[in-house]
């Protein structure tokens, strides 16, 4: 029987499969591991792969991809896992925001209002989110091992993740690095895209952001992320109230449940 850590390893990096145990709180716990996992898409999981995930023994999965992405590539059905999928990326109408890679190859004066675009739906991705109330009401209900996922893992799970650790009284530097480390699982891609599009990359300095974040992070939108929550609500506290009903007692609640005492 493998521990946890040895499970993992057995995923490719660019499947951007890890977990938020062990990141540390600002009050000197951590996050418990084994509970609560992030990762891209499950359906790009080879055979050996997704015997290792069995090994998990997860009791939910949330699928933040929009109903299409979902239809097109559905997740692979894993025993005793409950699936769930709600976008993590709904615009204020309720209508599904396709994040296409054909509409991040822009350029000049287009590239700037996709990149402006993009900003805008990051900074709304945290309030009256359908999906990461999804993901809050199963942790309060203890539905755990817990899975949240995306197509690639960084951007809707990245978010998910950031809140999630803020909810669990994580700094946000702590929350910011392990949103960063997509960059380092998805290495291969970013190297890739780089190699493809230098030339372009290198004549347009708003084509090459665009590049950047379609296989990657950028610190700049997360912290971004962070002031949004921080403008809107006046502090964490507030917004966690706000969005998810949890007052202080709420919040101490959760983090017992899911730190080390």
């Amino acid at each position: 029987m493998c521990d946890n850590k040895q499970l993992l390893e057995w995923f490719r990096r660019e499947r951007n499969m890890r977990e938020l145990g062990g990141i540390p709180s600002e009050d000197g716990r951590t996050v418990r591991h084994g509970l609560l996992y992030r990762c891209g898409g499950l359906y790009h999981l080879e055979p050996q792969e997704l015997e290792r995930l069995k090994e998990l023994h997860l009791k939910t999965v949330i699928d933040l991809r929009t109903s299409s992405e979902a239809g097109r590539k559905p997740d692979p059905e894993l025993p005793g896992a409950t699936y769930l999928n709600v976008s993590g990326v709904l615009n204020r109408y309720g209508r599904e925001i396709d994040f296409s890679p054909v509409g991040m190859r822009k350029f000049g004066t287009e590239g700037q209002a996709q990149l402006d675009a993009l900003r805008s739906y990051y900074m709304e991705m945290p309030f009256d989110n359908a999906a990461f109330h999804l993901i809050f009401d199963q942790m309060m209900a203890g539905n755990v091992p817990l899975l949240f996922h995306c197509a690639s893992g960084k951007d809707r799970t990245g978010v998910a993740s950031i809140l999630i650790l803020k909810a669990l009284g994580v700094s946000d530097e702590a929350a910011i690095q392990d949103y960063l480390l997509s960059n380092d699982y998805r290495q291969k891609f970013l190297q890739a895209q780089a190699e493809k599009e230098s030339d372009m990359m290198e004549k347009d300095p708003v084509f090459c952001r665009l590049m950047r974040m379609q296989q990657g992070v950028e610190r700049e939108i997360g912290e971004e992320v962070l002031a949004a929550i921080r403008q809107r609500s006046g502090s964490y506290d507030a917004f966690f109230l706000e969005q998810y009903g949890l007052d202080g007692e709420g919040l101490a609640r959760l983090r017992n449940s899911y730190l080390n005492s």
